[in-house]
């Protein structure tokens, strides 16, 4: 059996689509990974014998930000086109005639399309897996009444209702498409990889004093080590954190309790569009008892930096209020509570407030949770190790686990009927 899956994005930063065809080459299908090329990939992918990687070219171009309505929907347009060419040679003759092929939405132009196209021509199954909308998505540029985002979101509704499965990662998106675009679907929400867990005793400490050497400064106090990933996309505020950030460090100035608010490191991690505007901010931006750093983690890496964090910090705000963040899950897996956005009711399909997390929506809050979280550390701060203990014990599946529990057989099944 075989199975084709693809994303039109950068491979490497599409962790769901790798631990798919991660998954479905453990149960013994030859794996065709369709994408663009970009960070490296896992070994788990590229040292896999299962699994063939097939790049397409992206000749997208950079500054999308500075463009009009008009440039940006003609370069959008001439883009489509280009991956439209490339992605159906790709899947209708280039790679073998796979029993499945599961793609990812969004980006849903032209990937739906030729997907559909290629499960008929090839007598496939087609599995659709919605991380969000495209139209979504495209409303924050182009605002939700354009006509290109009425015609994406019908677009987006016929192909979900023509797939043979469709998986959702929330609760809420399900119902929310469901009454929107009439078809259903299975919920897998995302889960930790099995290279996220908790770290303990001497091991954290050398990671964490590592980190807090390389990224941050001479403090006569040990500092918080806060850990914020994020895709530098519009989905994510970081404006809001470092609003939050600079009222923290206000905070710390006027504090008069001994032994109060500590000294914070806050290490941002990823790459994307969105980061050098956010580094010039944080340059010109005076911070006496918060030092802010950005970096790019390698994959063997990240995991580990997690797990020696005292606190994760999402800031993913998104585009249609129904959609997970990753992120969330991973820091769960370390075994680390999250101070996240509080973008809508989604959320606490996973973030349970005084459990395992605690949620804020203006920087004003985010600072007020911050202080509740952070005073007395490391020796008294009572709700933050409380939380850590919920993380702990409210912990799940793995993401395979989680795979083989409620996807396999759906997946499986229906491709085993042709």
């Amino acid at each position: 059996m075989r199975a084709a899956v693809v994303v039109l994005g950068d491979l490497g930063r599409s962790p769901r689509m790798l631990f798919h065809a991660r998954a479905l080459a453990a149960e013994h299908l030859d794996v065709d990974l369709v994408g663009t090329s970009g960070a490296a990939l896992p070994s788990f992918i590229s040292g896999n014998p299962r699994i063939t990687v097939h790049t397409i070219l992206d000749s997208a171009s950079r500054g999308h930000a500075a463009r009009s309505r008009v440039g940006y929907v003609a370069a959008a347009v001439l883009r489509g086109v280009r991956l439209l060419a490339s992605l159906t040679a790709l899947l209708l003759w280039r790679v073998p005639r796979p029993d499945v092929i599961l793609v990812q939405n969004p980006p849903g132009a032209p990937t739906l399309a030729v997907a559909w196209l290629a499960a008929r021509v090839r007598s496939a199954r087609l599995v659709v897996d919605w991380h969000n909308t495209t139209s979504a998505m495209l409303a924050m540029r182009l605002g939700a009444s354009h006509v290109l985002v009425r015609a994406i979101g019908w677009y987006e509704g016929a192909f979900g209702r023509a797939a043979n499965v469709n998986l959702f990662v929330s609760s809420h998106m399900k119902d929310a498409l469901g009454a929107r675009w009439r078809f259903g679907g299975i919920v897998f929400r995302d889960q930790p990889a099995d290279t996220f867990a908790p770290s303990a005793g001497e091991a954290r400490e050398r990671v964490r004093a590592d980190l807090v050497a390389r990224f941050g400064r001479s403090e006569e106090r040990e500092p918080v080590l806060l850990i914020s990933p994020t895709s530098w996309t519009a989905d994510e505020k970081l404006d809001l954190l470092l609003d939050a950030l600079v009222e923290y460090n206000a905070a710390v100035e006027h504090d008069a309790e001994a032994g109060g608010l500590p000294p914070v490191l806050a290490l941002i991690t990823g790459s994307g569009p969105m980061k050098r505007a956010f580094e010039d901010r944080v340059s010109v931006t005076p911070l006496a008892h918060v030092t802010i750093r950005t970096a790019w983690l390698e994959a063997e890496d990240y995991p580990r930096a997690m797990a020696a964090a005292d606190l994760g910090m999402c800031f993913h705000t998104s585009a249609s209020g129904l959609d997970l963040p990753m992120k969330i899950a991973d820091m769960f897996g370390a075994g680390i509570p999250v101070c996240a956005f509080d973008y809508g009711p989604c959320l606490q399909e996973v973030v349970r407030p005084g459990v395992n997390g605690v949620l804020f929506i203006t920087a004003e809050d985010c600072c007020a949770r911050l202080s509740e979280l952070l005073r007395g550390f490391p020796d008294s701060s009572h709700t933050l190790r409380t939380l850590a203990d919920g993380v702990r014990r409210s912990s799940g599946p793995t993401w395979g686990e989680a795979w083989t529990s409620t996807v396999r057989g759906a997946v499986l099944h229906m491709s085993r009927q042709n």
